[in-house]
C-alpha cells in the first residue's frame, strides 16, 4: 500500500521573514530606549543612596571616636584616625566607590567641622559624579558652612544655591551631590574659663585627650591679672579629657578629670581653686 509522502514546509513558512525580523528589532530598540535609562537611574539612585548610608555610618564613628579620646578629628587626618573604627583603610573612606576608580581627577570626600567650634557640627560632603561641576575645596565649604547646611537639595536652579562659592553647580544633577549633616550635641564640648586673679604670679594648663596625650600645645599662660577669663585662650574640654593646672613655678598645682558640666578655675596666686 502506497503511503502519502509528508509535504514540505513552504519557505515562507519558516522562522521570521525579513519584514518581520526587522519589525522585532525595531520593537527591541523601543523598549531598550525606555528600559536602559530607567535601568540606569535605578543603579545610580542605588549607588546614591549607599553613599548617604556610608556617609551616615562615618557620622557615628565620628561620634563613637570623640566619646572615647575626647578629641575631634580635622579635615585632613579625619579618615587617618576612623580607620580603625571603620574597620576599612583610609583611602576607602577617603573615597567613595565611584571616585576611588575615577583615576586622577578622584574627587575625595569633604569633612569639615563648622569654623565656629561652639555650634559643634561637622559636614560630610560626597560627590558621586565627575561632571558635577562643583567647587568643593576645604576653604570652600568652611567659608558657606552655614549655608551648605541650610541648602535644600531639591532646588533644581543653581540660583537657588545660596552661597557664592557653590555657583559653579550644575543642574539637574543635585541628586549626585551626598551631604551629610553631622550634629555634635550629644559629644559635647564644654567651655573651661581660667582666671589668673594674681596681679604679679603667672599660671598655666595642659589639656590631655582621653589616651594622655597632650592636646595644647604646651603649656597654655594664664595671664596675671585675668579676672574675667578673655585675656588668656579658655580650651573647650569634651569628658574624659585632663586638665593640669600650674602654678607660677611651673608646678602642678591642680589636676580636674572632665565630666559633663563646664567649670571656672581661679588661681590666686598661690593656688588653684575650682568654682
Amino acid at each position: 500500500m502506497k503511503t502519502k509522502s509528508p509535504q514540505p514546509t513552504p519557505i515562507s513558512q519558516i522562522g521570521f521573514t525579513l519584514i518581520e525580523m526587522i519589525g522585532v528589532l525595531a520593537i527591541m530598540a523601543v523598549l531598550a530606549s525606555v528600559i536602559t535609562p530607567n535601568a540606569l537611574r535605578i543603579i545610580e539612585r542605588e549607588a546614591v543612596r549607599a553613599e548617604a548610608d556610608s556617609l551616615r555610618t562615618l557620622s557615628e564613628q565620628i561620634k563613637i571616636y570623640i566619646r572615647e579620646t575626647g578629641l575631634l578629628p580635622n579635615e585632613n587626618n579625619w579618615n587617618t584616625v576612623l580607620a580603625t573604627y571603620a574597620s576599612a583603610n583610609p583611602t576607602d573612606l577617603r573615597f567613595n566607590r565611584r571616585q576611588r576608580t575615577a583615576g586622577a581627577g578622584a574627587i575625595p570626600r569633604l569633612y569639615v567641622p563648622d569654623p565656629v567650634a561652639s555650634n559643634q557640627r561637622a559636614l560630610f560632603i560626597s560627590s558621586m559624579r565627575q561632571d558635577i561641576g562643583l567647587t568643593t575645596t576645604i576653604a570652600n565649604v568652611r567659608a558657606n558652612f552655614q549655608a551648605i547646611w541650610n541648602w535644600n537639595s531639591a532646588d533644581l536652579s543653581p540660583a537657588n544655591l545660596p552661597p557664592p562659592g557653590l555657583t559653579e553647580w550644575t543642574p539637574g544633577i543635585r541628586e549626585f551631590l551626598v551631604i551629610e549633616r553631622v550634629n555634635l550635641r550629644s559629644v559635647p564640648a564644654l567651655d573651661f574659663i581660667f582666671r589668673n586673679t594674681s596681679t604679679t604670679a603667672a599660671a598655666s594648663y595642659r589639656v590631655y585627650s582621653v589616651t594622655g596625650a597632650i592636646i595644647s600645645s604646651g603649656a597654655v599662660p594664664v595671664h596675671a591679672g585675668t579676672t574675667d577669663g578673655t585675656a588668656s585662650p579658655n580650651p573647650q574640654c569634651r569628658a574624659n579629657q585632663r586638665i593640669n593646672l600650674y602654678d607660677g613655678l611651673g608646678v602642678l598645682n591642680y589636676s580636674y578629670v572632665v565630666s559633663t558640666d563646664p567649670k571656672t578655675f581661679v588661681f590666686d596666686g598661690t593656688r588653684w581653686t575650682p568654682l
